[in-house]
């Protein structure tokens, strides 16, 4: 192949790739019908030097037929394996497609590989390449089948197709720099969808600095419930995030309540690659929303009272990430506008800081463990109708996270 490969680059491809192609691919068929293993042979070579000229992605009637080709080749050549690989790549392009039974009858050692070729296998992650794009089957794709053959080829971003290969292993792709490096401008992956347990305690306090009206109050309670968290980041500078949790309790000292907070941030920043690793780093803006419960004096003890807090955010993150693994640590501050509980209460100015810390690693072709640990401050004073302060509200609510995530 490297042989043809070379000659393609010096020019002796002809001006119709794609007919020379189809007229290899004929003459293979025929040489085989005929039983001409001197032709065979012959057509071999021109199907090998037909595909390295190859200059555009195959239509999908001709891919089926190179995985038709290339499978009988690899069985005159006595490679079973390559052939089966051969196979499973033509009938999962063209699943309509039968063997001639008048060359190939029952009991035939090819039709036997043909009838076993039937599961296509997984795929797997090639990597990306600076400035190029893979092309796999015809078409853009970052991964490539690891149980059976298939056709490779390298695209230049904005230009043709500078190189094709059939391949009958994922080892035999060649490096172009995807083992290199990762792209400080391109993200490893655009898109993560994470689903997570969620597992804590929520610590509150409540400290009254009037005595009529408001008492001190301590409380904790375990905590559980679920988060979902979507992620987006088309290039290393841009990105969005928007995410839910609900846990239960909300109230520390009750014991109850279920109250669901969100958040979406625009992240912006930078990146830089240390190799397979790349590095990152950026500024994140948006807005969220939680509830905030205070526990003011009644007749027969604490009356529980939430406020629902809206306000914007401001925060940071940074970590690291690979092809297959990534490391995150965000924290944002959110500052209520001003809310109230109802009519006649003070306004309050809440915050909550939240912070977390997450890894995740790919175990499958988009499917990824994920855990990890997150810690939120909240605060909120009581003032009176005068602003006058009368007291504060403090909640920390540590979690522990773990799920799945997927990664395209």
């Amino acid at each position: 192949m490297l042989l043809f490969t070379a000659a393609a680059w010096a020019g002796v491809c002809g001006e119709e790739p794609v007919a020379d192609l189809e007229r290899a691919m004929l003459s293979v068929f025929e040489a085989w019908e005929h039983v001409d293993e001197a032709e065979f042979d012959r057509a071999t070579l021109r199907l090998d030097a037909a595909l390295a000229c190859l200059d555009e992605p195959p239509a999908p009637s001709t891919l089926a037929r190179i995985h038709q080709a290339q499978a009988l080749v690899s069985f005159v050549s006595g490679r079973t394996r390559a052939t089966r690989r051969s196979l499973a790549a033509a009938r999962l392009v063209d699943p309509a497609w039968r063997l001639d039974e008048d060359l190939f009858p029952v009991g035939h050692p090819y039709r036997n590989l043909w009838s076993e070729a039937t599961n296509p296998g997984p795929v797997q992650e090639i990597g990306r390449i600076p400035g190029h794009e893979w092309i796999v089957d015809g078409y853009a794709r970052e991964e490539a089948p690891t149980e059976r053959a298939f056709l490779l080829q390298v695209r230049e971003r904005g230009g043709g197709i500078t190189w094709t290969g059939y391949l009958w292993t994922y080892d035999e792709i060649p490096d172009r720099g995807q083992n290199v490096h990762i792209d400080p401008r391109v993200t490893p992956r655009r898109l993560s969808v994470s689903i997570l347990a969620v597992g804590g305690a929520l610590f509150a306090r409540q400290h009254a600095d009037v005595a009529v009206g408001w008492s001190e109050h301590r409380a904790a309670h375990p905590t559980a419930g679920l988060a979902a968290r979507v992620r987006y980041t088309p290039s290393s500078t841009l990105g969005a995030e928007i995410g839910a949790v609900a846990t239960t309790p909300d109230n520390a000292l009750s014991g109850q309540g279920t109250s669901p907070e969100l958040q979406a941030a625009v992240v912006l920043g930078s990146a830089f690659s240390l190799g397979k690793q790349q590095l990152h780093a950026g500024a994140r803006l948006g807005g969220g929303t939680d509830t905030i419960r205070g526990w003011p004096d009644g007749p027969d003890g604490p009356v529980h009272v939430a406020w629902s807090v809206v306000g914007p955010s401001l925060g940071v993150e940074a970590g690291v990430r690979t092809k297959k693994a990534e490391l995150l640590v965000a924290s944002d501050l959110l500052l209520a506008l001003g809310t109230r509980a109802g009519e006649g209460d003070a306004v309050t100015q809440p915050y909550q800081l939240r912070s977390r810390a997450e890894v995740a690693r790919r175990i499958l072709r988009d499917l990824a463990v994920q855990g990890g640990v997150a810690l939120q401050h909240a605060g909120m004073p009581y003032v009176d109708g005068d602003a006058a302060r009368i007291g504060r509200r403090v909640d920390v609510d540590l979690r522990i996270t773990a799920g799945i995530a997927v990664w395209r």
